[in-house]
């Protein structure tokens, strides 16, 4: 991931005058008399993946180059990342110009200075590394067991029965009903913004289903299975023996269309949740 050199952030230090950048903030970055230091050297362009402003197009050497950092204090760099729409990166630097623009050219910054803001911000990074790890942890532990109650190959084979024959079994609704519960719990949900977006997305299409299940499929009974199996309005269904009448074969139509439309929508968010998995758990 790399970090900024000592020439750029000595350079950084220098031009912001040991003051935050914000407009009207007066906070000192490094106060040598009560032996504080609270400079956080921020990334306008995030330097992780789904961080503020991240843009997955920049190189190394431009996301740690001095035009991509600015010294704010704690405060304010809490401010611009909680609203990326408002301190956009054309914004972010238009503060950083404006906060640089008139200070002296080479100014003396000594290296206790110096020390105690590479210093410091090293201990943030190393803090938030940590932090990564156990959130990165934690959401591949939440898939691996969520992947155990429901996995990909079982509602493939689920969704084909579903699409070609109109039937379920009590398996596949058990399963999902857990994985629906599982998600649910908070204990369960993911930590990551993306993750945890896609599973809400697919723990509502799969409710959907469920509740179309509820309304629409029905108990039928047969003797070359353990499993309990369920047709869509078996009554309608013309694979039986016997002959409907246009009407109901139209009606019976109608619900294979909505079934069909619930079906897809399930395939499409387990699609958005697979890819956000291997994106971001690299799995």
């Amino acid at each position: 991931m790399g970090s900024p050199t000592r020439k750029t952030i000595k350079r950084l230090f220098a031009l912001s005058r040991n003051q935050c950048a914000f407009p009207g903030c007066s906070s000192l970055l490094t106060d040598l008399s009560s032996d504080r230091t609270i400079g956080e050297i921020c990334h306008i362009k995030a330097q992780r993946p789904n961080a503020p402003r991240y843009d997955p197009n920049q190189g190394d050497s431009d996301r740690h180059a001095f035009e991509n950092l600015i010294l704010l204090c704690p405060n304010h760099h809490n401010l611009i990342d909680s609203d990326v729409d408002f301190y956009t990166v054309e914004r972010l630097k238009q503060i950083k110009s404006e906060h640089e623009r008139g200070k002296l050219r080479n100014p003396e910054v000594s290296d206790d200075l110096l020390n105690r803001l590479i210093n410091y911000n090293d201990d943030l990074t190393r803090i938030e590394n940590e932090k990564q790890t156990q959130r990165y942890n934690h959401d591949l532990d939440v898939f691996r067991r969520s992947d155990m109650i429901l996995n990909e190959t079982n509602l493939r084979n689920a969704l084909t029965s579903l699409f070609d024959q109109h039937l379920y079994n009590d398996r596949f609704r058990i399963a999902v009903t857990n994985y629906c519960d599982f998600c649910s719990e908070s204990q369960n949900q993911y930590i990551d913004k993306i993750l945890k977006q896609s599973s809400i997305y697919l723990v509502e299409v799969l409710e959907q289903l469920i509740n179309f299940f509820d309304i629409n499929f029905f108990m039928i009974s047969t003797s070359q299975s353990v499993d309990i199996w369920y047709r869509l309005h078996p009554h309608l269904c013309m694979d039986r023996n016997f002959l409907v009448s246009e009407e109901e074969a139209l009606k019976y139509d109608g619900y294979v269309a909505q079934l069909n439309d619930t079906g897809d929508d399930v395939k499409r968010g387990y699609e958005i949740y697979r890819r956000s998995v291997k994106e971001v758990l690299i799995v």
